[in-house]
This record gives C-alpha cells, structure tokens and sequence, in this order.
C-alpha cells in the first residue's frame, strides 16, 4: 500500500505538537513527532516503510511509525488511484467511502442519459465519464433531463422503465432551483404516484 491522506482533509499545523485534521464533517487532533513531514511525505507514491526510510537523520522512527499507525487505524489515509479526480475522491471521503471502492463502484455502472429538453446532454454525459461512469443507451440505469416533473413525456418514460425492470432518476437540471430524483424502481412508488402528488 501506497498511502496518502484522504483527501477530504485540510491540514493545520500545530508547531511542536503535531496537526488538526479538518474536514466538513470535523476535526481530528493528531500529535506525534515529525507529524509535518509524515503528512508531507504521504503522497500515494511510497510505502509506509520508504516513508519511514526516509525521515529526516536521528527522527525517532519507532514514534513515527506508530504516529502512523494511528494515522491508518483511524482511517485518516487511503490508497488513491491517481485517475479518479481528486474533487470526487474528497465528496466519497466525506461520507466515508474509500476512494478504491468509490471508483471501482463507479466504473461498474452503466447509465443511459435521456435529455427531453435538450439541455445539452452531453455537459452531463461528460461529468459522468469524468467520474468513471460508462454512457450508454443499454445502460443499466437510466437518467432523464427534464424542466417539469409533470412532462407528459415522463409517463412513456416510466412505462418503459418499468416494463424493463430498470430504475431510473428524474432530474430537472434548470431554473434557480435544481430538482434531483427522486429513484424510481418496480420496487418502489413509481412517476405515477410522483405525478398525482404534485398535481
């Protein structure tokens, strides 16, 4: 393993003491000595060993490792593929997905984007590939674009969904405020119910 900090984390120093962890979801008080230097040196392109190797001359490499040990006991570090952008990686941390799975998950999924507006859906097929996710029409979920929930265009959609067996998500990506989802799926409330709700 190759660790790095994960990356939802912002670094504050603490001269002589050791770091503050902080993220969206809190903080975290490490201490430890040559804690600046351990951060520093996790970077996904050595080994908790070459890490160590590499302290500075007459560190106390025993309190290094374990200050690292606390590090990965308490999931602070990750082994991050390189390609899965960093932004993301950082939104899967915070809710306490690890980068490898998160991506591995990712590139697993199938989607078929269907745009009734014409919104440019190619700005979205875009984001999902940049995420990892395959763009096509046998997509095994399907994600529809659309200004109004209540598109009679919607009800053709969601007999088709259901007729497949496959879930899908609404989105109306336009106005001032973006509406995603809910999931429809046959083993849930499907648009019908959606529909005569907001009707």
């Amino acid at each position: 393993m190759k660790p790095t900090l994960r990356p939802h984390y912002d670094i504050h120093a603490i001269p002589n003491e050791g770091a503050l962890l902080v993220s969206d979801n809190g903080s975290h008080l490490i201490e430890g000595p040559y804690l600046e230097y351990l951060l520093s040196s996790l970077d996904g392109t050595r080994t908790v060993s070459e890490v160590i190797g590499h302290l500075p001359l007459g560190a106390p490499q025993q309190a290094a490792t374990q200050t690292l040990n606390v590090l990965l006991a308490n999931r602070h570090l990750e082994s991050r593929s390189r390609s899965f952008p960093l932004q993301t990686a950082a939104f899967f941390a915070d809710i306490g997905v690890e980068s490898g799975i998160a991506e591995a998950t990712l590139s697993m999924l199938s989607v078929q984007l269907v745009d009734l507006e014409g919104f440019g859906g190619r700005h979205f097929e875009k984001a999902l590939k940049d995420v990892g996710i395959r763009v096509d029409n046998e997509g095994e979920f399907t994600v529809v674009l659309a200004s109004d929930y209540l598109d009679p265009r919607l009800e053709e959609v969601n007999r088709q969904c259901l007729k497949l067996r496959r879930p899908w998500l609404l989105v109306k990506p336009d106005g001032i405020n973006v509406w995603i989802g809910p999931v429809f799926s046959q083993h849930g409330s499907c648009w019908e119910c959606l529909a005569a709700r907001l009707r």
